[in-house]
């Protein structure tokens, strides 16, 4: 696989992986820009990304693709309002739907991001992921790292206790087992890797 990856020209655009990674196929803006911001559903081919870097094909902003990137439609992303993003995060089957944490908060967008609102009050969100039924999200409040899921058409939301006797840094990624929500691992900005199988109650140290 390394070998594969020299061979490729840097940046390296959107790539979609085949065969479990033994090949895979440019996209789009191949060699021209990386894509920082960029997440699909798992059940169709919708596709969104952030471009911060304007090319040929595509201007700045949130765009997506329902057919592997043959076309792409620009979104409007009205009453959003923060110029510091932390990732993207598509809802799994929902295709219309997508989530952007930033800064300024949780922003969620029920029509292909031509519109957002903030579900509730949180400020610097690291990081985002969508579920079925709602999601999880890391945030930083009064410089302490918290984690939380939340559950839609609900403004009740779970803080979920993260490792004790640990100093935590900001979490940078989550992932979350689809078919067993109580098992999540995070990741934080100094590469720390904690694992939880009983949604936050024991965790286990991944990496350090």
């Amino acid at each position: 696989p390394t070998e594969t990856w020299l061979n490729y020209k840097n940046p390296n655009g959107r790539n979609n992986r085949t065969e479990k990674g033994d090949n895979f196929d440019q996209l789009a803006v191949y060699g021209e820009i990386d894509c920082h911001y960029l997440d699909a559903d798992y059940d169709s081919k919708e596709i969104y990304v952030f471009i911060e870097t304007p090319t040929k094909e595509m201007p700045t902003g949130l765009q997506y693709s329902a057919d592997e990137e043959t076309t792409w439609k620009e979104s409007s992303m009205n009453e959003f309002n923060s110029e510091f993003i932390s990732n993207l995060a598509a809802h799994p089957s929902r295709k219309e739907m997508i989530a952007i944490g930033s800064k300024d908060g949780l922003f969620l967008s029920e029509d292909y991001g031509e519109n957002f609102s903030l579900p509730n009050e949180a400020k610097m969100v690291t990081y985002v992921t969508l579920t079925e039924t709602g999601g999880l999200y890391a945030n930083l409040e009064n410089e302490t790292v918290k984690l939380t899921s939340f559950a839609f058409g609900s403004d009740q939301e779970v803080e979920i206790q993260l490792p004790k006797n640990q100093q935590i840094e900001p979490i940078a990624f989550i992932a979350m087992n689809p078919d067993d929500q109580k098992e999540i691992v995070i990741a934080t900005h100094n590469n720390d890797i904690y694992l939880t199988k009983d949604e936050g109650f024991n965790w286990k140290t991944l990496a350090e």
